[in-house]
């Protein structure tokens, strides 16, 4: 992992650096990130010649390739400690808000993580998946797509 243009893998999932992602076939989605949250939490953020692909494919799973999404996640790393990035990655990812779900919660928190973070964390989603909901209907609306394809918040 000398040069990061050699794997091609930041933001599109694809990286062949990652040890978990040589034999991505054998892993399931759910096992490949919730590995990737393990690595990013044992791994120091220090600069190095080295670059280390955890948190890019965290955000691409996460954003699903939604550019928006790939902002808001990468903003939240900037501005949360790790260990609460980490945090609020896989509270996202339980709560299925993934994909332009992801940029539409940062946008319901006024670009905060630490207030999405402290509303996944004490429950208090209803306004949350209410935002997150009625931003997939206008999505559809204004894009001709058929209704529920936006994907809507499981409520847990």
């Amino acid at each position: 992992m000398s040069d990061c243009g050699t794997c091609g893998g930041c933001f599109s999932s694809s990286s062949q650096c990652h040890p978990a992602k040589v034999d991505g076939s054998a892993l399931s989605q759910d096992h490949l990130f919730y590995s990737l949250l393990q690595q990013a939490q044992s791994v120091k953020a220090t600069a190095s010649e080295n670059h280390d692909h955890t948190i890019p494919t965290i955000v691409s799973i996460l954003s699903q390739n939604v550019y928006a999404s790939q902002t808001a996640l990468l903003g939240a790393y900037r501005q949360l400690e790790l260990s609460d990035f980490v945090d609020l990655a896989k509270l996202c990812y339980e709560r299925h808000i993934a994909g332009s779900h992801v940029a539409w919660a940062w946008e319901f928190c006024d670009n905060n993580p630490s207030t999405l973070l402290s509303l996944l964390k004490q429950g208090e989603t209803d306004p949350l998946y209410d935002h997150l909901d009625g931003q997939a209907e206008v999505h559809e609306v204004f894009n001709s797509m058929p209704e529920g394809a936006a994907g809507r918040i499981t409520r847990i």
